[in-house]
């Protein structure tokens, strides 16, 4: 897993969001080397009418059949805060997060077993995303997930706003 984590990446394919039951869902597969690996993606979620905030971004290899693995998830004006509770290193310990935040593969990866923690990347550090914009975000996300375009344009979600959102 590290070594994918690590590894440059190329996106395959264009970034287009997509509706599904009032979530707005981006998933690109990626490539190692121009090698196709199947199940490691990009992908990303927000709720179609949370403009402008909650939307989480992920580097994650599986399937929806045999379940993914998260190698790091950044989360970009969350609704809620984030608690780490007991686990992590000692800084990291009982923290609350209030804003945008990444759950990175360092902070939660396993060494003693090779693997990743279980439990959807339980832990976190701050991450000072919340003043960009999302194509700022975006830009924040590949190079931390270390992601080279191939021609590829990002578009922020196409959220339903309403009578009172101003831009």
């Amino acid at each position: 897993m590290k070594q994918i984590y690590e590894a440059e990446k190329e996106l395959q394919g264009e970034l287009c969001w997509f509706e599904s039951d009032g979530v707005l869902r981006l998933s690109c597969s990626l490539a190692i080397h121009g090698v196709l690996l199947e199940g490691l993606e990009l992908y990303a979620r927000t709720n179609v009418e949370d403009v402008d905030k909650d939307v989480v971004f992920m580097l994650r290899t599986g399937s929806k059949k045999s379940g993914y693995e998260l190698l790091e998830r950044i989360c970009w004006r969350p609704k809620r805060p984030h608690s780490n509770k007991g686990r992590g290193p000692k800084k990291h310990r009982f923290t609350l997060i209030t804003g945008g935040h990444v759950h990175s593969m360092y902070l939660n990866w396993y060494a003693e077993e090779g693997r990743m923690l279980k439990s959807n990347l339980p832990i976190a550090e701050p991450l000072d995303i919340n003043s960009l914009n999302i194509e700022e975000v975006f830009n924040t996300v590949i190079t931390r997930f270390s992601i080279k375009l191939i021609g590829q344009k990002f578009e922020a979600p196409p959220w339903q706003r309403d009578l009172f959102d101003y831009e």
